[in-house]
């Protein structure tokens, strides 16, 4: 069953996590008919996400986020202070969400320049997030769905 990863980039500002990128509009959520955005018992569709940082089935790429294989073992609960709009998007995937991880963007790095001859998508990964800010004051959030 193929999986899919959901990778969140946060920064500290004033002691408090943020969101990097911007939240987006959901085009599925029904404003009309708001029940029929509960996919599940669980599981439901917001009107608004966080862009992701990344969400492609590479588990070679995965491994830079610190996962260790496609069925990793290697997980970290969310960390309690991550961002409202992080918990929220979370919480809409339900019993769907697992494996979480998060990293902090230096170890992402440090990950990237280890594996660096081996992928230009890496490099391209490594640029953007140095684009998007201090690499010290940001962390990556993380988790799988089916």
């Amino acid at each position: 069953m193929p999986r899919d990863i959901n990778v969140i980039i946060e920064h500290r500002v004033d002691g408090l996590w943020k969101l990097v990128l911007p939240m987006l509009k959901n085009n599925f959520f029904n404003h009309k008919r708001p029940k029929e955005n509960w996919l599940s018992d669980s599981m439901y569709i917001d009107e608004y996400y966080p862009e992701l940082f990344y969400s492609e089935y590479s588990p070679e790429i995965w491994e830079l986020f610190g996962v260790a294989g496609k069925y990793s073992k290697n997980t970290r609960p969310l960390p309690d202070d991550c961002c409202e709009e992080i918990k929220n998007f979370y919480k809409s995937f339900g019993n769907e969400a697992f494996d979480e991880h998060w990293l902090t963007c230096i170890d992402f790095l440090a990950n990237v320049k280890k594996y660096r001859s081996t992928s230009k998508e890496a490099c391209h990964l490594a640029l953007r997030l140095k684009e998007l800010g201090d690499p010290n004051k940001m962390r990556l959030i993380l988790w799988f769905s089916q």
